[in-house]
């Protein structure tokens, strides 16, 4: 099920062979004009100012990329909480 934020943006990919095995990819997201601050620019800046949690992110991508390979969905799902976790800690820190 999609929410209201999920229907104002899009996000485009490239790279991606048949199999999934490509080894560059891309991924555009797009969001109207005057949209709210956005939670991956809290996300973002807190990877780039605490290397502790940017690094816990990292082993968590590659757990979830070997047990997801061919699933990007349930990939992404499965990371979900931990950012949310993390933006939600960095917007209140920044009030």
């Amino acid at each position: 099920m999609r929410n209201a934020e999920q229907e104002r943006k899009m996000t485009f990919g490239k790279g991606y062979g048949v199999n999934l095995d490509s080894t560059q990819t891309y991924h555009i997201h797009i969001r109207q004009q005057g949209d709210t601050p956005q939670d991956e620019i809290y996300f973002r800046d807190c990877l780039h100012r605490h290397p502790d949690i940017r690094n816990e992110y990292e082993r968590l991508k590659y757990a979830l990329a070997e047990k997801y390979q061919l699933n990007r969905e349930d990939y992404t799902q499965a990371k979900t909480g931990f950012i949310r976790k993390i933006t939600e800690i960095e917007k209140h820190d920044n009030r």
